[in-house]
């Protein structure tokens, strides 16, 4: 279960970061294209509306043409195209000055100031004349020629300063969209960074975490392992002299204060030493593990089986039947005697020597041990391979003593 949750916290800031990073990766892709756009789109539709300007212009300038042609050689027709053309022009420059957004770039205000008066002074005179003089006179249509002419050279002057004022303010207004690009890519940069240096702490502390993780792993592996050394045999695996006294004491000095019944045999290998003699010491300890791995066969879970030291090992029966125990050791005996160890050189015979001793009341575990002990002497001093019950001999083995 904290293994799922730890998978999942990590999984969750990963998928995190990942999500800041393609957020901030779109937002950056799409404010450039933006500001790019705005670019592009900008200095176009500028031009677009000056190049309508000098179309005006234009129109002003064939105003002025069909009025010189109209003094010199008057005409309905040439007339008729004189107010025709300056009708038209006027009603362009009006919708230029109200369509137009980019005023203060173009002039447009200005261009209608300039444009507009003259063009309605002119349609006025062309169709009611000026000051009494008829519109087809040739003094009134050079009143008109003249009027619009100013107004021509006025508007002329204000288109060329439009399109330089338009391309300086379109420079300048590149270079701060240049400017807020540069800042905006920086940060955008700065952010990706950013996020890729909290992914890096991530993954940093994962990596920590998954050593220390490995660290403590270790460490209790090898608190369990010098526990257990320090509980077993190194030789045989089986409980040593200090681990098997510990679970005597807890067995004989319980919290309850209730009597338990626990029977030790304290077991001896016959004529071990003649086997390390004959055979050496390698062949020696192989005999003494097939020897545990025999006794151990013959046990219950129950029961405890330690190794003392040399070819010496206590056996404990805890909560038998009276009489019972001496069955259980018997069974070793005759099992280790019938078990030859099958070595490379043959089968080395094995026999066991037993000594035991049951707890009676009031009796502390140093005298148990002793009284074990005692046995197996009698068992050794009786011809071997066989057990000695304290309890059959208490006053020979005394006398002994």
């Amino acid at each position: 279960m904290r293994e799922t949750a730890s998978w999942i916290s990590r999984l969750s800031q990963w998928i995190t970061v990942i999500a800041v990073l393609s957020i901030v990766i779109f937002t950056g892709l799409f404010t450039n294209s933006t500001l790019r756009a705005v670019e592009q789109t900008l200095p176009n539709t500028l031009l677009e509306q000056l190049q309508q300007l000098t179309l005006i212009v234009e129109q002003v300038s064939e105003a002025v043409n069909l009025a010189e042609r109209a003094k010199a050689q008057t005409s309905d027709q040439t007339v008729r195209l004189l107010k025709e053309q300056i009708e038209e022009t006027y009603q362009d420059i009006v919708s230029l000055r109200e369509s137009f957004v980019f005023d203060n770039l173009i002039q447009a205000s200005s261009f209608h100031a300039t444009l507009a008066p003259a063009l309605v002074d002119a349609g006025v005179w062309i169709e009611e004349g000026v000051a009494g003089i008829p519109p087809d006179n040739p003094m009134a249509l050079q009143i008109i020629s003249t009027r619009l002419s100013d107004a021509l050279n006025q508007s002329r002057k204000l288109n060329q300063e439009s399109f330089s004022v338009a391309r300086n303010i379109l420079e300048e207004q590149k270079s701060k969209l240049d400017t807020f690009l540069y800042g905006a890519n920086a940060l955008f940069i700065l952010t990706i960074l950013l996020s890729i240096g909290i992914g890096y702490l991530i993954f940093l502390q994962q990596r920590i975490q998954k050593r220390e993780k490995i660290a403590r792993t270790q460490r209790v592996q090898i608190e369990r392992k010098l526990e257990y050394e320090a509980k077993h045999d190194h030789l045989t695996g089986i409980l040593n002299r200090r681990a098997i006294m510990d679970s005597l004491k807890t067995l004989l000095v319980n919290e309850n204060e209730v009597p338990v019944n626990v029977s030790i045999g304290m077991m001896d290998l016959d004529r071990f030493k003649e086997i390390n003699d004959r055979y050496g010491h390698q062949i020696g300890d192989e005999v003494l593990k097939h020897f545990v791995r025999v006794v151990q066969s013959c046990l219950r879970e129950t029961d405890y089986f330690a190794r003392f030291g040399g070819d010496e090992f206590v056996l404990v029966i805890p909560n038998q039947k009276e009489g019972a125990e001496t069955a259980v050791f018997q069974r070793v005996c005759d099992t280790v005697r019938q078990t030859p160890w099958p070595s490379p050189l043959g089968e080395i015979s094995m026999m066991v020597s037993i000594g035991v001793a049951t707890t009676r009341e009031n009796i502390t575990l140093d005298e148990l041990l002793a009284q074990a002990d005692k046995a197996l002497y009698q068992a050794k001093n009786t011809g071997r391979n066989r057990i000695a019950l304290f309890s059959d001999y208490p006053g020979s083995i005394e006398g002994n003593a």
